[in-house]
């Protein structure tokens, strides 16, 4: 389970209408000390023909010992892109994976039989954009609590933003990992 040591995020939190989202993420586990960090949203775009919802921002990384702003880690999310070429495990309320009731363990598998990713997948998947949007669709929440969600998730399950880089990259060619939460919190 992630950490994510409260601190008041307000005196570090820009002050500015071109802000879109800002709110605390977990401590970067790799770094020393307690950091903690301020995901700072400046916009996204939704695409529905393209299936893409292209996020810009950066971090703030904040000493929570000493209450000083650290400037000396990168702060930049590069292609944050939220599309069909990466899937999400289906969580339920309590953030569970849900079963794929297709799904055939390997003690099952016939030796030579080909497979479809169906079976081989213990818990049901979507890409990520059909994700995003049926959340759109289902729950009538502010853009901002539903965005908040969906940074909740991939701070908890995908850990995108501890790698900096090409963020997109790391989605499209990291494999599903499969674990569920130890202290179930209400997500969608």
């Amino acid at each position: 389970m992630k950490t994510k040591t409260p601190f008041n995020i307000a005196p570090f939190t820009p002050k500015s209408d071109d802000i879109q989202y800002a709110g605390q993420i977990s401590d970067f586990p790799d770094l020393p000390g307690k950091i903690g960090r301020i995901l700072v949203i400046t916009k996204y775009f939704p695409d529905g023909d393209s299936h893409r919802l292209t996020v810009h921002g950066y971090l703030i990384h904040v000493d929570i010992e000493t209450g000083e702003k650290k400037s000396s880690y990168k702060e930049t999310l590069e292609d944050w892109i939220v599309s069909d070429a990466y899937k999400v495990v289906l969580r339920d309320a309590s953030g569970y994976m849900i079963a794929n009731p297709s799904f055939i363990p390997e003690d099952e598998r016939t030796e030579g039989e080909d497979y479809t990713e169906l079976q081989l997948t213990p818990y049901k998947v979507l890409p990520a954009y059909i994700r995003f949007s049926r959340m759109m669709k289902t729950f009538t929440v502010p853009a901002q609590t539903l965005f908040q969600k969906i940074v909740d998730m991939e701070d908890e399950f995908n850990s995108i933003f501890d790698v900096y880089g090409n963020i997109q990259e790391y989605l499209i060619n990291k494999p599903l990992e499969f674990t569920n939460p130890v202290n179930p919190i209400n997500r969608i």
